[in-house]
């Protein structure tokens, strides 16, 4: 028969501060073979809170497993940036080949002319580009007549 006493300072039974001397927890048991296993840190707690060697390959297995995530994470953001850039791409593709080329614009040859005056204007007015505004109004008029033209055709 085993038998076993303990008593703890904080345990004071019924009524609490009331009753004087601490209360006694004892364990029975009819069985020889039962073993009682301690845990690392109560070990540690009786032992005065000096330092386990266990602590340290606790940390150490602590680290090497969060570095094993943050290598996953990595990968796992890696591979999706990957893939976004490959369907960005694919996308880009896409819409370029629904499109069709690009026709390239004609220039009206009324254009030109405005468009060399409106050149030479600010050629000559370099420090004051604010002169060649007449140019300008010019160029405006003769590319929103050739746009009106060739809408209507």
């Amino acid at each position: 028969m085993l038998s076993g006493c303990v008593t703890h300072p904080s345990f004071q039974g019924m009524g609490g501060q009331q009753s004087k001397e601490a209360q006694s927890i004892v364990f029975y048991s009819n069985e020889p073979d039962i073993s009682i296993q301690f845990t690392p840190n109560l070990v540690n707690q009786l032992n005065g809170g000096q330092s386990n060697a266990g602590d340290e390959d606790t940390d150490r297995t602590v680290e090497e497993r969060l570095q094993q995530q943050l290598s996953l994470e990595k990968e796992r953001r890696y591979a999706f940036e990957q893939r976004s850039v490959a369907m960005v791409s694919r996308e880009a593709d896409d819409i370029s080949r629904r499109l069709g080329p690009i026709p390239a614009l004609a220039v009206d040859s009324a254009s030109v002319p405005t468009q060399q005056s409106v050149i030479e204007c600010y050629r000559k007015n370099s420090k004051r580009p604010l002169d060649c505004w007449k140019e300008v109004e010019e160029f405006k008029d003769t590319v929103l007549q050739a746009q009106t033209s060739r809408i209507i055709s």
